[in-house]
């Protein structure tokens, strides 16, 4: 049986999967510092979105932002886009997996590696 495509999911329904993928990340909290919903870790936004959207922004570097606003679903993010943050928009399965990833890279940049003893 196929399974459900992301654009047969409603945007609320989206935002729930992201919204748990960023939470059962180790030390991820979630914060509403402007309006918008942040995902922190370490106390610094990693993912952050309006709720119930199905629009996500996340930190990248400003080289792979120039590849990866070639992609018809991913922005340069308002306000913080000359950081490299960009906003994709979940459309389908392979964008909310690709989602996830970025999420992923987001995640481990603010995280930073672990200090080996």
């Amino acid at each position: 049986m196929p399974s459900k495509k992301a654009s047969q999911l409603t945007a609320k329904q989206v935002f729930k999967n992201i919204q748990k993928y960023c939470l059962d990340k180790p030390g991820a909290t979630e914060d509403y510092p402007w309006g918008e919903v942040v995902w922190k870790v370490k106390g610094k936004g990693f993912t952050f979105s309006s709720e119930n959207s199905s629009r996500f922004t996340v930190k990248s570097s400003l080289d792979k932002q120039a590849v990866l606003v070639m992609h018809p679903q991913i922005f340069i993010a308002s306000y913080v886009g000359r950081f490299g943050w960009v906003t994709i928009e979940v459309a389908d399965d392979d964008t909310l997996q690709l989602t996830k990833d970025l999420i992923d890279e987001s995640y481990e940049q603010i995280r930073g590696k672990k200090k080996r003893k």
